[in-house]
């Protein structure tokens, strides 16, 4: 299907969810969607399906597509939305991101480089290139990122590059195409470094999250702290229960 109607037959359903009051809660059969939209039964149940992922609807056999606008309603869900501006965006903040100091700074904490440097295979800090972010919520600093990358897989300049996200970088300048991340959350008191960055109070508590990037071979490519500040950042998720979404 191509993406801009899938995307349109989207937005259309997420429009009918919020806006429209349905009888027992439920959307009407998805073949009345599907004449209503212009579009074909198939891909209606495409969109449907990704909808019950996210637990917009809930697909009950016999019963119909029951609705959840709860879900809509909630916002910063970490289980759908990947993209650090758009998650900003998504808690009503106008965001802009800003690359931040020189790749060469030797940043990354003893604790945390001990354990990661093991799983990149280097054995000094200055192994090491930091790229360092930061990201705006209506011009106040909400998200502080350090990526901390081998060096021996950098093809070029890495200071160069200003614009692209990080996984673009990562094919562009490194060759590698990240397949998956695994994400540990810790709360932590802001140090001076992240009070400085954050412009908060030292010992402030926040969430911190450690990132680990995987390849296709599930081989760690590079590792990430990110920083978020709890004025701006109040992340959600939506844990659906076990049930059938098949049909």
């Amino acid at each position: 299907m191509p993406k801009k109607r899938y995307f349109q037959v989207r937005n259309d359903l997420i429009e009918i969810i919020s806006n429209q009051k349905l009888a027992g809660n439920r959307l009407p059969p998805e073949a009345t969607l599907a004449k209503r939209l212009g579009v074909s039964r198939g891909t209606v149940r495409e969109v449907m399906q990704t909808l019950a992922r996210e637990g917009i609807i809930s697909k009950k056999h016999g019963l119909g597509n029951f609705v959840h606008r709860s879900a809509i309603e909630s916002k910063m869900r970490i289980d759908t939305i990947q993209d650090f501006i758009q998650m900003i965006e998504n808690g009503g903040y106008e965001a802009r991101m800003e690359k931040i100091g020189s790749s060469q700074e030797v940043l990354i904490d003893e604790n945390f480089f001990a354990k990661t440097a093991p799983l990149m295979h280097i054995e000094n800090k200055e192994d090491l290139i930091t790229l360092q972010s930061l990201y705006y919520a209506d011009q106040r600093p909400a998200i502080y990122s350090q990526v901390f990358v081998p060096k021996d897989i950098i093809l070029d300049d890495p200071d160069k590059e200003t614009k692209k996200t990080l996984f673009e970088f990562l094919e562009e300048f490194c060759n590698q195409t990240i397949e998956q991340t695994i994400i540990k959350f810790a709360p932590k008191s802001a140090d001076e470094e992240v009070a400085d960055m954050l412009q908060m109070k030292e010992g402030v508590p926040f969430i911190l999250w450690e990132e680990y990037y995987y390849n296709i071979y599930d081989e760690v490519i590079c590792v990430a702290l990110t920083h978020f500040h709890p004025d701006f950042m109040e992340f959600t998720m939506l844990r659906k229960a076990e049930t059938d979404v098949s049909n």
